[in-house]
């Protein structure tokens, strides 16, 4: 968070689910949540609305025809309340075009949106989450006629008001793997490549670690995780 702290008073009208030293958890309407946050106090913004479905959810959820202008008036407030080295990570599920084996462009026209035409954010970088447990559907065009293969890639926007938000990949090195740590033991061929990139010495220094890519490959199958425990524990299941 920032330096600014939140309007306590404002924010008593929603109800708080749990406080720990990190922070607070609080049930409501995010946007009017938002509007209780000062601006330029946020850091990070990270969440993943209800997507465009075809079909509707319990929870509520828009049409693609609708979504890009139900979503201005959050992507104003998350604008107000983030600092100018902060971040918004927009997780988004594609969807169909009803009644055709065609791919709706609402998570890319959004994109576009936030980006583009209103100016609000810049895309510092795309990500995709790729779940292999994902279920193969819709049914209609992927088990039945067959002439598709399941949807199993969700786009990750990273997001930022600014040029240079604060980040650091050496927050999310990952193991070297086997074949790297051989190179580093008995180093390798400096020079040019077949892909025009240029291998040089700096190549050959261990940094503590790999840098990943920008692909998350997730299954979310499990049902007795410590977070879905504790919600039923509680009774917010």
């Amino acid at each position: 968070m920032g330096n600014k702290k939140f309007n306590n008073r404002a924010l008593a009208c929603f109800p708080r689910i749990y406080k720990t030293r990190y922070g607070q958890a609080f049930l409501g309407d995010s946007l009017e949540i938002m509007k209780s946050i000062p601006a330029e106090s946020v850091n990070l913004v990270l969440t993943s609305p209800p997507f465009a479905l075809r079909r509707k959810k319990s929870y509520g959820n828009v049409r693609e025809n609708k979504y890009v202008e139900w979503f201005r008036p959050f992507a104003a407030e998350i604008r107000r309340i983030l600092a100018n080295d902060g971040s918004f990570v927009l997780d988004l599920g594609g969807s169909w075009i009803k009644g055709e084996p065609t791919r709706s462009l609402y998570h890319f026209e959004l994109l576009l949106d936030l980006c583009k035409y209103s100016g609000l954010f810049k895309l510092a970088q795309e990500f995709y989450w790729f779940n292999p447990a994902k279920m193969p559907a819709p049914a209609e065009w992927v088990t039945i006629r067959r002439i598709r293969v399941k949807d199993a890639v969700n786009t990750i926007w990273w997001l930022s008001k600014s040029s240079n938000p604060k980040a650091s990949n050496r927050w999310v090195l990952t193991e070297y793997k086997e074949d790297m740590k051989r190179l580093f033991k008995y180093g390798y061929n400096q020079g040019p490549r077949p892909s025009e990139h240029y291998i040089s010495k700096v190549w050959n220094r261990d940094n503590g670690g790999a840098i990943p890519p920008n692909i998350i490959v997730k299954a979310n199958t499990r049902s007795n995780d410590p977070y879905l425990s504790a919600c039923k524990k509680h009774g917010y299941s």
